[in-house]
């Protein structure tokens, strides 16, 4: 499993290295599913636009939006299977995560991950790993489904929270850290986590900090 786990996508070079490398390909031969489900309760979608604008500047030519809330049909169905790249965008995680249950689509993604690249941005990065209660912390995202199980797709041990400390406080992570004993990557928009097969980096030109309990 290759997993980049972003804050805010691309922000720089070292971000962008590490998602070809774990291509091996360069954007021109990429094949990405760029799945924008999460900005749905989003009245400002600038965040959304500009991912996907960086990816076609940097020469992507097969690229497909898809929102999984809505029924998919055979041909995405398709893509999804054959593509390089699944790019989980960001937006509300209550409701990313619960579109992932209801719709059968996280089991879906379980199931196909293995031979991709997922790139997860804020939200998208957040539910791939054990848990989404972190979005609980201030200012945090609205619980607009009203789920209580905050269990994520479980692909990581560890929870993470980004944005810190630009939107989320580096003191707000380390109390609720403290107080449900979780293991936390806190990272900033500049900063990313790249596993490849069980194996780990921290791809940072700017802040990070590991809290709570060792895996």
């Amino acid at each position: 499993m290759k997993l980049l786990l972003t804050s805010a996508g691309i922000t720089n070079d070292a971000i962008k290295n590490s998602l070809l490398n774990l291509a091996g390909k360069g954007f021109n031969e990429l094949h990405i599913a760029f799945i924008e489900t999460a900005s749905n309760p989003e009245i400002d979608k600038s965040f959304l636009e500009k991912d996907y604008k960086y990816l076609i500047d940097q020469g992507t030519q097969d690229i497909m939006r898809i929102d999984f809330s809505k029924k998919l049909d055979e041909d995405t169905y398709n893509f999804l299977e054959n593509c390089d790249v699944i790019w989980m965008a960001g937006g509300n995680t209550f409701y990313l995560l619960n579109e992932l249950r209801v719709s059968g689509f996280g089991e879906f993604l379980t199931r196909v991950i293995e031979n991709k690249v997922y790139v997860g941005v804020s939200a998208g990065s957040i539910v791939a790993t054990s848990s989404v209660a972190i979005a609980n912390v201030e200012p945090a995202d609205e619980n607009v489904v009203g789920i209580e199980d905050f269990t994520g797709l479980c692909w990581v041990n560890f929870e993470i929270s980004p944005h810190t400390p630009e939107i989320v406080s580096l003191e707000s992570v380390e109390k609720y850290s403290k107080e449900n004993n979780s293991h936390i990557f806190a990272f900033d928009d500049k900063t990313a986590l790249e596993l490849n097969n069980g194996e780990m980096v921290v791809v940072s030109e700017g802040f990070w900090q590991e809290l709570g309990v060792s895996i």
